[in-house]
């Protein structure tokens, strides 16, 4: 090794150099070709030390979450991060579609034009053009101006094509996207590999797409593995290295399986990182064997142990979470409605439209499976609708989340209209917050880093955490960490049916619209 870069690896002694003597198998140090840090609940640094410990030494950070609410700011702040950092990698992916949708769908602050991107183009820690959601526009030349960053700058251009095969799927990729990550399905990642297009498997917290992968692939080229939205409670059951051991349990090739997590994503985004080859960054993961276990024996990052490195991120005043809308003005008619209702799909972020009958008396729904769902702005522009959400099973209390993707206003689920108004008062209370109400009772993780993230120590976080879930638990019949569901049903780029400030949208791949939540009903006079 030389300054944290590697000379080469060799059965000799070299002179003139630093050198690294290991009992094991040496492989390179694990890149995450896709992931939103915020997504964890936690500051970079914080982020970087948990991960880093399952060998994770890099990740391509698209930080679209922080700049969807503020900006310029935020993606100066993620660059500035990149920088302080090292020797943990934060490439970056240059957000492309900030606001995802915008109005007159929803109520946005941060966005990100063609020219705030190129500004920022150049900086040798930014590796890509984020993921391009904006389907339409990419098949019909909007996003022309991104996506030509890519020659001028030599940056990897990444998709974003839930639902899209065949001949749409062509016309999408042809305009310049060269990755995607949001296969769900099998007819979609044998689109993609037929397509030829560098092919993400996602295991995060929300969408679990791995053994469909598995199941579905004959082979790992052109394959990389990606965490995407991975919360903290998640890190200990998720991570790059237990994927990589799953692949090979499956009966993948052991190098094939290493290759998802290191030379595909080197290669795909042109990195430094990823390959034990002179020049790289001195990044190193030792196991013991390459088998289903992947079991660790050291890490080595920037030419250091891991345990003898501390990271940093940048400081930066992101704006918290500005609720202006009057809780006690949130209301709902009691009377019987037929009603277009949003089904939650357990393991994915997709949703499915739901018609049905909905009874409610004395501003409670008195259907089990069905909750009342509210999203307000975050910017203090007022505005604020309200539809109803199935799959929150016997929901006894309000749900309330400042993490709603992408433009993050603020989102409540609840059976009583009582809760749900308590909720929006703790957000106007205390800030940016994930928490739970339920009548007196409130437990919430103070998110106090742009609404987003918190600056605690992770542990704190964690019990935190597990408080609110445990108020949920002890209340409802939700046994299950309802937040990554309620953190995705804002999200109108996504099929099939969504919430968002401004009412109720449809998203299909060539149309996205308002609809009526009530379709016909009985009000109570």
């Amino acid at each position: 090794m030389n300054g944290g870069r590697l000379l080469g690896v060799t059965r000799d002694e070299p002179e003139h150099a630093d050198v690294i003597d290991v009992d094991g198998i040496i492989c390179p140090g694990f890149v995450d070709a896709h992931v939103h840090v915020e997504s964890s609940g936690l500051r970079p640094a914080r982020y970087a030390e948990i991960v880093v410990r399952e060998g994770t030494t890099a990740v391509v950070w698209d930080p679209h979450e922080v700049v969807n609410v503020s900006g310029e700011l935020g993606l100066e702040w993620a660059v500035k991060t990149a920088e302080e950092a090292l020797p943990f990698k934060f490439y970056i992916a240059l957000p492309s579609c900030v606001p995802a949708l915008g109005p007159p769908y929803e109520t946005v602050e941060g966005e990100i034009t063609v020219d705030v991107a190129r500004r920022f183009a150049s900086h040798p820690m930014v590796v890509s053009v984020g993921e391009l959601m904006d389907v339409a526009g990419v098949m019909e030349g909007e996003k022309d101006g991104f996506i030509g960053l890519k020659n001028l700058y030599g940056l990897t251009v990444d998709g974003h094509a839930p639902g899209l095969t065949g001949f749409e799927a062509m016309r999408y990729f042809a305009a310049g996207p060269e990755t995607d990550h949001e296969c769900s399905t099998a007819e979609e990642f044998i689109s993609r590999r037929e397509l030829g297009i560098w092919t993400f498997v996602r295991q995060g917290s929300s969408s679990k797409d791995l053994e469909v992968a598995l199941e579905t692939l004959e082979d790992l080229r052109g394959v990389c593995f990606v965490t995407d939205d991975l919360h903290i409670k998640d890190m200990d059951e998720i991570s790059l290295r237990k994927m990589v051991g799953r692949a090979i349990e499956a009966g993948f090739d052991p190098l094939e399986s290493l290759s998802t997590v290191t030379l595909n994503p080197s290669l795909c985004y042109g990195l430094r990182s990823g390959r034990l080859a002179p020049g790289f960054h001195a990044d190193i993961v030792v196991v013991e064997d390459l088998d289903e276990s992947m079991e660790l024996t050291d890490v080595w990052i920037g030419g250091k142990r891991s345990e003898h490195v501390r990271f940093r991120d940048a400081e930066a005043e992101l704006p918290d979470v500005e609720l202006s809308v009057n809780p006690r003005k949130v209301s709902f008619q009691d009377g019987k409605y037929e009603v277009r209702c949003i089904g939650l799909v357990r393991g994915s972020i997709r949703t499915e439209e739901i018609v049905r009958e909905v009874t409610v008396e004395d501003g409670v729904v008195k259907d089990d499976d069905v909750a009342f769902l509210v999203v307000s702005d975050r910017y203090g522009q007022g505005s604020w609708s309200i539809g109803f959400v199935e799959g929150f099973e016997e929901l006894g209390c309000a749900l309330v989340s400042t993490v709603a993707h992408d433009s993050h206003n603020v989102v409540v689920a609840g059976r009583r209209l009582d809760d749900v108004r308590k909720a929006l008062q703790l957000v106007f209370e205390v800030g940016g917050c994930v928490g739970a109400v339920a009548g007196d009772r409130a437990e919430f993780v103070r998110l106090d880093v742009a609404g987003l993230m918190s600056s605690s120590d992770p542990e704190e976080v964690k019990k935190s955490y597990e408080d609110v879930l445990e108020l949920i638990r002890s209340s409802s019949g939700v046994d299950w960490d309802p937040f990554q569901a309620l953190s995705f049903v804002t999200l109108p780029v996504i099929p099939e049916l969504r919430l968002t400030d401004r009412g109720l949208v449809k998203v299909e791949p060539d149309e996205i619209r308002f609809v009526d939540v009530i379709i016909d009903g009985d009000p109570v006079e």
